[in-house]
């Protein structure tokens, strides 16, 4: 993939790659959001030979992703998702990249992302780099906090998240 590029919808893409991989471009980000890519060899990060050049981005927001592994990447960043393979998967890095790693630290292989539904707006607000600007009740009513039940939440980025409090 060469430029920015946001797969969305409420489907399944499945990425057949043949007998390469998929490479995100040096310069590129790479965002899933609300729907399920499964790719059946890995997602990788490529420069232009030095890594410190390297300005490639994959974000997954509230979906799902399959792959043999995810690494070599200058960022990773999940939304309202979780690692659910490896069991203690957690995003690491080395002088190549970031990249998806067992609980020891291992690059991971066969990797699977999916929505996490108990991540709060606290924790989306840090990965995304955004935070609450304000937050309604389902009747409109502005609050200071997330009240129990389903919550309209704006953030400094412009978008608009209903997010449920228990």
């Amino acid at each position: 993939m060469n430029s920015k590029t946001t797969i969305t919808g409420g489907g399944t893409l499945k990425v057949n790659a043949g007998f390469t991989d998929v490479y995100l471009h040096h310069d590129a980000t790479l965002t899933i959001d609300d729907c399920t890519v499964d790719m059946d060899r890995r997602l990788e990060g490529w420069s232009l030979g030095d890594e410190k050049d390297k300005n490639n981005h994959l974000v997954v927001k509230n979906a799902t992703l399959k792959a043999t592994s995810v690494n070599k990447l200058s960022s990773i960043t999940l939304t309202a998702c979780k690692i659910q393979s490896p069991d203690g998967g957690k995003i690491d890095g080395n002088e190549f990249g970031k990249f998806v790693a067992t609980a020891d630290g291992s690059k991971a292989q066969n990797v699977v992302i999916v929505p996490d539904k108990t991540a709060s707006i606290a924790r989306a607000n840090v990965e995304n780099g955004c935070e609450a600007k304000a937050i309604y009740s389902m009747d409109g009513h502005l609050r200071s906090t997330l009240g129990k039940g389903i919550n309209i939440v704006c953030t400094s980025d412009g978008k608009t998240f209903k997010v449920l409090k228990k």
